[in-house]
């Protein structure tokens, strides 16, 4: 394959081109090592180890049938921490020192776009699978010929969700709201638009209190009172893997909405107060940031 990769070229020669490309052409005959780094520990390690579990499953299903273009396949797997500068280094560490041909980046937002960076310095395929903010793979100066994503974007979330919830809130009458989203790109970006879309279909909402607690903060102490005073009539919250929240004060803050738990939104809202589950928190099986 002569010229520069490109997605395009990727995409448009299909698996004759994937074979011809470096990363997977160093090696037929060997055992094809596809590394993976994400979050491993800590408050948020669900986002870590979900993914690796996924992977382990679907590295025995393909290995069973045979393998992948006739090699067998090696998940490496590494714990940023979820640190962006861990990440890089541990990214990097994956292909020049553990051997790997190909790398799944499972990161939060923050992390993913430093391991963009390598992927660039290296030119090494990469599949994005958990960050949704949508300037990883939309912003043009941000973009890596060889780095995809699989996970949706939050403005997808954004413009479908609010148009939901404007509905809803209309029935309900529900028009005061806060937000609760973690301090980082994904929590800053996709809560914005949301917000923006949501404005547009329900001109009328208004937005009393944010809370932007650190990713992986331990204490939620400060942002759950600040919430309760606020006395908002419902929570809109980007929180995940197990840091999902709600705040319940009898005829102040009725309900807790996760944006992307929009399939029982409608079962847990609640204009009374009283429901007791429509003031928890609901973190989805599979969180991607």
């Amino acid at each position: 394959m002569s010229g520069p990769v490109t997605r395009r070229t990727l995409l448009a020669g299909g698996t004759a081109t994937l074979v011809a490309a470096p990363w997977v052409a160093r090696a037929q005959a060997n055992t094809l090592r596809i590394g993976m780094q994400s979050i491993l520990s800590g408050p948020i390690a669900l986002l870590g180890t979900s993914s690796r579990n996924s992977l382990l499953i679907e590295q025995d299903r393909i290995n069973a049938a045979g393998g992948f273009l006739g090699r067998q396949i090696e998940f490496v797997f590494r714990d940023s921490k979820g640190q962006p500068q861990e990440a890089a280094r541990v990214a990097r560490e994956l292909v020049n020192t553990a051997g790997c041909e190909l790398l799944v980046d499972a990161e939060a937002s923050s992390a993913s776009f430093a391991v963009q960076e390598v992927m660039r310095d290296l030119n090494v395929a990469c599949i994005h699978t958990n960050s949704e903010t949508s300037s990883l793979t939309a912003d043009p100066k941000i973009r890596v010929p060889t780095a995809f994503r699989v996970a949706r974007q939050g403005v997808h979330d954004a413009v479908a969700g609010s148009l939901y919830l404007a509905d809803f809130a209309n029935a309900k009458k529900i028009n005061k709201w806060a937000t609760c989203s973690p301090d980082y790109a994904y929590g800053r970006d996709t809560t914005a638009q949301y917000l923006q879309f949501f404005k547009k279909f329900k001109p009328d909402v208004e937005v009393v209190t944010e809370a932007w607690p650190k990713l992986g903060q331990p204490d939620f102490t400060e942002v759950i009172t600040k919430l309760i005073q606020a006395k908002p009539q419902a929570l809109f919250t980007l929180l995940y893997a197990g840091r999902s929240l709600g705040v319940r004060e009898p005829g102040e803050c009725l309900c807790s909405v996760r944006a992307d738990d929009r399939r029982n939104s409608e079962r847990r809202l609640s204009s009374t107060g009283r429901d007791q589950e429509s003031a928890r928190g609901h973190p989805v099986g599979h969180p991607l940031s």
